[in-house]
């Protein structure tokens, strides 16, 4: 989700050339593609007082907003559980959700193909070309290895325990979810842009208790955040090859590593927030003070890898960067005051009854 600008390079089609030769020593994606551009390299990462100082404020800002939004949403929605599910069963939601279920019959590979073509969207050089294809490849790939990060150690973690691997279902709402991710991201021109890549969901046929679900919950976390530094470290040393910006593995590397990077980190800063419908809230619920080291170390390399400093977007640690920078936590925050807010001043359903 990193927020930096970005000057779309036009490609002509059917090459892989996306920008002119980029002089020796180039640094960076070497004109690979703008999503690549835009991921700072190691050595990028500034870490004077100053930028630690305003990354962690902005951190402390973040736990207090989230931690409050999410004690009021999550109490909201247990006391008024029966009456938000049955919304995705009849009326308008459940039109959708019925409508979805009968046509988005893609089975996982076709989901999985499709979320790595709306992704690829985040890059404004992709197009239908051969260099589109290539770039495609490796978000495709991007998006298995976060997805394999995430779900399958819980996977393993829980077949250990009850004997059931599970299986894995697809869940639209959250490719419409990354659909809106990347529609803001090309609007608001930032580079690399927003990934979300968690459009799979593990259904189990033998259950198991709220700790044993929330440490399952708490691996694949940790591996994603794990395989996303991981391949910044790989990102780094692909780009050190010196490759030229049209030679395809080198398009085709650092796409996919960059989607590792930019979705892992995004899938464990907004993943773990504790609202009732994330997977956050398992792990919140069952060991909050490991929750809260595990989320913070997630936004922090967020923060500072993605949206910080390099990127010229939180480099004066004024006001307005903050706002930016903080923006999609503060959009949970809101919504859970206006879920709150709904059900608190809206009137009794015994009135309304005597209304109709």
């Amino acid at each position: 989700m990193s927020p930096v600008l970005a000057t779309p390079v036009p490609t002509p089609t059917g090459t892989l050339a996306a920008s002119p030769p980029p002089a020796s020593g180039c640094k960076k994606g070497c004109g690979s593609s703008s999503f690549a551009d835009a991921i700072p390299d190691l050595g990028d990462i500034q870490t004077d007082a100053a930028t630690l100082g305003g990354s962690g404020a902005l951190l402390a800002l973040i736990l207090l907003i989230i931690g409050f939004a999410a004690e009021l949403f999550n109490d909201t929605v247990e006391s008024n559980y029966d009456e938000i599910s049955g919304w995705f069963k009849k009326g308008g939601l459940g039109k959708v959700n019925a409508w979805i279920q009968r046509h988005l019959r893609l089975g996982v590979v076709g989901f999985l193909l499709l979320s790595a073509l709306v992704s690829s969207f985040v890059d404004p050089q992709f197009g239908p070309n051969e260099r589109g294809v290539v770039e495609f490849l490796g978000f495709f790939v991007g998006v298995i290895v976060v997805l394999g990060s995430f779900k399958l150690p819980p996977m393993l973690a829980h077949k250990r325990k009850t004997g059931d691997l599970g299986h894995l279902r697809p869940l639209p709402w959250a490719l419409a979810i990354s659909a809106a991710f990347v529609l803001v991201s090309r609007v608001g021109n930032l580079q690399p842009g927003y990934l979300y890549g968690i459009i799979l969901g593990a259904i189990f046929t033998r259950e198991v208790s709220d700790a044993e679900e929330g440490r399952e919950t708490i691996y694949g976390s940790i591996w994603t955040l794990f395989a996303s530094l991981i391949s910044w470290v790989l990102l780094n040393a692909v780009r050190n090859q010196g490759l030229p910006a049209s030679d395809s593995f080198n398009l085709f590397a650092q796409t996919a590593l960059g989607c590792i990077l930019v979705s892992g980190l995004e899938a464990t800063a907004f993943g773990l927030m504790p609202l009732r419908f994330m997977p956050g809230y398992l792990i919140y619920r069952w060991n909050r003070p490991l929750w809260g080291v595990l989320f913070g170390i997630s936004v922090f390399a967020f923060i500072q890898i993605l949206i910080g400093p390099t990127s010229g977007y939180v480099s004066a640690l004024n006001p307005a960067a903050f706002i930016v920078a903080g923006g999609i936590f503060a959009i949970f925050g809101a919504f859970s005051l206006l879920t709150w807010g709904y059900f608190r001043f809206r009137p009794a359903p015994e009135a309304q009854e005597l209304e109709r």
